[in-house]
């Protein structure tokens, strides 16, 4: 140690840093040697290249697109071959070199090393660049031309850079993991790749350059490298040897950024019929291109890079919009790879960040920068949104390749678009999907869907919109608006109702209202989905005119569209407006209210009637006729409504598909809401035409929809029909006299079964109908049924929605039964009374023709219980008078039936309240499967149930000391019989139709459980014995039951009246 305040003595370096210094010495004399030797490098690069070149030409089933096969056999024998530049290769030899399996990955890893420490920042240039000069081939060979020569060179460092690719098990990454792996990654790999870009650039700079031009110049269609010119070399070279995926994999360092970035972009400006597909055509670069999309400007290189970074957002956008374009090449390629996940991601956070960064502000280089290039003007808003349209039309693409179409001529459709009517393609994306994206992208979607609106109606004002929609540019500017990306993705989301409450938070229902002007289904069908939610979002942002607007302008820019989607756009729109008014009063004021709502009207009202005429025009004008002869209405003249031509044109026959008259039948919905409105009712009950359509399509339309609309608008009408004083005034529009009780009680009583021609004036005050339009019989002639002659038999469509019609008329007949004079009203109380009984034993004995019988098994419909429900409910208001009751009290049929459905549907509640308890049968003949219970659910039980009401209380009112002079008629023939063989009668056949369900024996203890039989019963099985069910049984466990006062009343005085006397 050196003496007490003396100074220390210089620290001595560390012994490694002599090594380092003798290190660096023998790099630099290294180098020295090494990187002057150019004929040395030149053999090190021909043996890399050698191996290249003995794959040869990249065959042309690899490459993407679609090329004929006189165009491929060129490309094949046009394709660059590696020009032997460099020289002859190192003398290589079989086996193992150097500590690599063989000498060419010896040679590659002493070219990387070699080129490592010439690209080291430590490195004087002096002393490197001889190297980087002899790789480039930076001095002209005049041996070959400059195009070759500049190729060849750009094929080398392209080849360098794809040996590099591998950082895992490449020819150049050190053995193991430790400190020369980490300098590898960190160091020594991106200098090579730098340098090895620099080259690149700078050799096809020139020739992209050349190329970009001539592109510019020639003509677009003829602007793809697969045309009748020459292929470039340097095209070649780009293809061959992966240029493109090749600086697409190397953006994830930042220092490599701009030269790769620049290189991508050079390549696609001059070639971009080639370049595109081919980035689409690789797994990674799709990825590549994903991860450059959402790069930020803190990822390579501080906030100073903001400008870059956006510039390339927008070239990413560019390559998504020219893919999109060409065939749905983006969308395919990401479904192929299953991609779908990350891209839209992707997509999503790059449509953010250009409105953080400003990526959709113009750019205007500074000094220094680059012009404006081919990119620049790209909305990434707008690229992003086409990118994801594709993403969702490439499912929907593939299912209709690979699946036929449907019978109705529909495509698979998915969450939105691509229905029958809609103008969009259609798209598929899951809820969870839809969610996320009305969350994220919803508001943006809404914004510019409603600048793009703003912006149309500023140039039609600006160009002064003299010839309205009419003109060309009116007709493109309409399109335009269809087919933006904003618009089809916004449909597609309103699509999913899960997705609705996220969409309409941010703006999208305004957005969507303004799309549904143009007559877009899927806009329209997304507000009626809203609408069931919440009428008054729709009135909030005027939906409801919206709609109407598409059913009264003449938008003439909308010519192309078939018939038969806008028959579907017009039947949504009709749809959306019932719906809005059945929602509440507030709604019905809304549209009843609004000025269009008259154009509506007429809209509706003629599709009607132009359907009628079309479809049954012998039934149409001679009811026409007829209603003129008994001076019921005006007769309507052919020409009366000339005027209504318009909208009649707009009604034409539907497509053959169309058979079920979907807009005839919104179109009678919609009235019928409106029939709530004073003023329109007036019209309507003023309008023969509407009725007289009504009635033919409700009697002889083979559509079951078109038939129960039609009668629905009827029956809607009945309660404001009165004898002529209901209507002072005006009556509206229409141009005929209010509509008689009588007129549109005929058109009741014929859906009832009653012939409205019946000779009221016969001597018989009684007459039994008979059933001409066979709503139970399933099956009529084309008389019956289709009208002419000459028409096939029309099939049903199923006993429900036949006997809904009926039912309705029932409902409807009810409320004009007391306008109308007695030798009316006894025909129609005879049709009702045999529907009831029709229906009646269907329902719960089987048989169709004989009470006695029993041929069928029963089969219970929820709309019997309907139709006898109204039935009975029409029945009781007419009891009351003194001709209706005897009619009702001698009608063949109708007494027998009541009282068998109220012993049948309390002892087949007490079946089922005995299966319910747990107890099976074990004996007897008949099991549960051999009753039909298909309508056996809580809404068809309180059907019946309330018929059985009816039934009881008609009974009481029918066996009143004051009816007992009446003569009671049977089934079986005319002559009168008592009250007591009725009710023998009822049991034997109620015992009869129960017993079947699981025999005899189980029946009868399920009865005696239930208290149905009456005490001493004879023996179950003798033939002499009781039946073990009872009337007085049955109505006095009725009578018991507190829990329903109305029936238990009605069946106390049937007892007294009927069993106790």
């Amino acid at each position: 140690p050196p003496p007490y305040g003396a100074a220390p003595p210089p620290a001595l370096p560390p012994a490694h840093n002599l090594d380092e210094e003798r290190r660096e010495e023998e790099t630099a004399a290294f180098l020295d040697g090494v990187a002057r030797q150019s004929r040395f490098v030149r053999a090190l690069m021909a043996t890399m290249l050698l191996e290249e070149d003995r794959h040869g030409p990249l065959s042309s089933s690899s490459r993407r697109g679609r090329t004929t096969a006189a165009t491929a056999k060129a490309e094949d024998q046009e394709e660059f071959t590696i020009a032997p530049l460099y020289g002859p290769p190192l003398v290589l030899y079989e086996g193992a070199c150097a500590g690599f399996p063989n000498p060419q990955r010896a040679a590659a890893a002493t070219l990387f090393r070699i080129a490592a420490l010439c690209s080291s920042p430590d490195v004087d240039p002096a002393v490197a660049d001889p190297f980087w000069r002899t790789v480039w081939m930076s001095d002209h060979r005049s041996l070959l031309p400059a195009e070759a020569q500049r190729a060849t060179a750009a094929a080398a460092c392209a080849s360098f850079l794809n040996r590099l690719a591998d950082e895992e098990d490449g020819p150049c990454v050190p053995k193991g993991r430790g400190p020369r792996r980490d300098r590898y990654l960190g160091s020594t790999l991106p200098w090579v790749r730098g340098k090895l870009l620099e080259g690149l650039r700078m050799n096809l700079e020139e020739s992209l350059a050349q190329a970009a031009a001539e592109a510019s110049n020639d003509d677009p269609s003829a602007s793809s490298a697969t045309t009748s010119k020459k292929r470039p070399a340097v095209l070649s070279v780009i293809r061959r040897f992966r240029v493109l995926q090749a600086c697409l994999s190397l953006l994830r360092d930042p220092s490599l950024f701009d030269p790769a970035v620049a290189i991508v972009a050079d390549a696609i400006a001059a070639f971009p019929e080639d370049a595109i597909p081919a980035l689409f055509a690789d797994e990674d670069s799709i990825r590549s291109l994903l991860d450059l999309f959402v790069v930020r400007a803190s990822d390579v290189g501080g906030g100073g890079r903001a400008t870059p970074v956006a510039r390339t957002r927008r070239l990413v956008s560019y390559l998504i919009v020219g893919a999109a374009e060409r065939r749905g090449a983006f969308g395919s390629a990401v479904e192929k790879f299953g991609l779908r996940t990350k891209a839209i991601a992707s997509i999503c956070a790059a449509c953010l960040a250009a409105d953080e960064e400003g990526d959709d502000e113009p750019y205007h280089p500074g000094r220094g920068e680059e012009g404006t290039t081919f990119y620049d003007d790209v909305d990434v808003s707008h690229a992003c949104l086409v990118g994801l349209v594709d993403i969702f039309a490439a499912a929907e693409r593939k299912k209709g390749r690979k699946t036929p179409p449907s019978r109705g001529g529909r495509s698979a459709s998915g969450a939105g678009g691509g229905g029958s009517g809609s103008k969009l393609p259609a798209m598929s994306m899951t809820s969870n999907e839809a969610k996320a994206l009305s969350s994220a992208l919803g508001k943006k979607v809404s914004d510019m869907v409603l600048a793009r609106f703003v912006n149309r109606a500023k140039d039609q004002q600006q160009g002064g919109s003299t010839h309205g929609f009419a003109g060309a540019d009116d007709a493109e500017a309409e399109d335009s608006i269809t087919d933006a990306p904003e618009v089809k993705l916004l449909c597609a989301l309103a699509s999913c109702s899960d997705a609705l409450p996220a969409l309409f938070k941010v703006g999208g229902l305004q957005a969507l209202s303004l799309v549904a002007t143009e007559g877009e289904l899927s806009a329209i069908e997304a507000m009626h989905e809203a609408c069931r939610d919440d009428p008054n979002v729709i009135l909030q942002v005027e939906g409801h005119v919206s709609v109407m607007h598409v059913l009264t302008d003449d938008n003439e820019a909308n010519a192309n569209t078939t018939r038969e989607k806008a028959r579907s756009v017009e039947a949504a729109c009709l749809g959306l407006l019932t719906s809005l008014c059945a929602g509440g009063r507030r709604g019905r004021e809304a549209v009843a209210g609004a000025e269009e709502c008259d154009d509506c009207v007429d809209f509706a009202s003629e599709t009607a009637v132009s359907k009628a005429a079309r479809d049954h025009p012998g039934d149409f004008r001679t009811e026409q006729s007829e209603a003129g002869e008994d001076g019921q209405n005006e007769p309507v003249e052919e020409d009366a409504n000339a005027s209504r031509g318009t909208a009649a044109s707009a009604a034409s026959p539907p497509g053959d598909d169309d058979d079920e008259g979907l807009l005839e039948v919104a179109a009678f919905a919609f009235l019928a809401e409106l029939v709530r409105a004073e003023r329109y009712r007036r019209r309507f009950l003023a309008d023969p035409s509407l009725i007289e359509a009504a009635s033919a399509l409700s009697k002889k339309s083979p559509s079951a929809k078109l038939r129960r609309s039609a009668i629905e608008f009827l029956a809607e009408l009945a309660p404001f029909v009165d004898d002529g004083d209901g209507i002072d005034g005006e009556v509206g529009d229409g141009d005929g006299v209010p509509l008689s009780p009588e007129r549109l009680a005929s058109i009741f009583c014929s859906l009832l079964g009653a012939d409205d021609k019946a000779d009221a004036t016969s001597s018989s005050p009684v007459k039994a109908p008979t059933m001409t339009t066979g709503f139970l019989a399933g099956r009529k002639s084309s008389a019956a049924v289709g009208g002419g002659g000459s028409r096939k038999p029309v099939a049903r469509n199923g006993l429900d929605d036949d006997l809904l019609v009926p039912a309705l008329a029932a409902s409807g007949l009810g409320c004009v039964l007391h306008l109308l004079p007695a030798e009316r009203t006894v025909p129609a109380l005879g049709a009702a009374c045999d529907l009831f009984a029709r229906a009646a034993d269907a329902s719960w004995i089987g048989s169709a023709k004989s009470t006695a019988g029993l041929r069928g098994a029963p089969v219970r419909r929820p709309n019997g219980g309907l139709l006898c429900c109204n039935v009975a409910g029409l029945l009781l208001e007419a009891v009351g008078v003194r001709p209706s009751r005897e009619a009702i009290l001698g009608h063949p049929r109708l007494v027998p039936a009541m009282l068998r459905l109220v012993l049948l549907k309390a002892g087949s509640d007490a079946l089922d309240d005995d299966k319910k308890g747990g107890r099976k049968p074990n004996g007897g003949g008949g099991t549960d499967a051999n009753s039909n219970d298909g309508g056996d659910n809580s809404d068809d039980d309180l059907l019946w149930d309330a018929a059985v009401v009816h039934s009881l209380q008609c009974l009481s009112a029918l066996s009143r000391p004051a009816s007992s002079e009446a003569k009671l008629l049977t089934s079986s023939s005319s002559s009168s019989s008592s009250w007591r063989e009725l009710v023998s009668s009822a049991e034997s056949i109620a015992w009869d139709a129960l017993s079947k369900r699981r025999g005899a024996r189980q029946v009868a203890r399920a009865f005696q459980e239930a208290g149905l039989e009456e005490d001493g019963d004879g023996d179950v099985e003798g033939d002499g014995g009781k039946k073990p069910i009872s009337l007085r049984s049955v109505l006095e466990r009725i009578g018991a039951d507190k829990t329903n006062p109305a029936a238990s009343v009605a069946a106390r005085r049937v007892v007294r009246q009927i069993i106790a006397r």
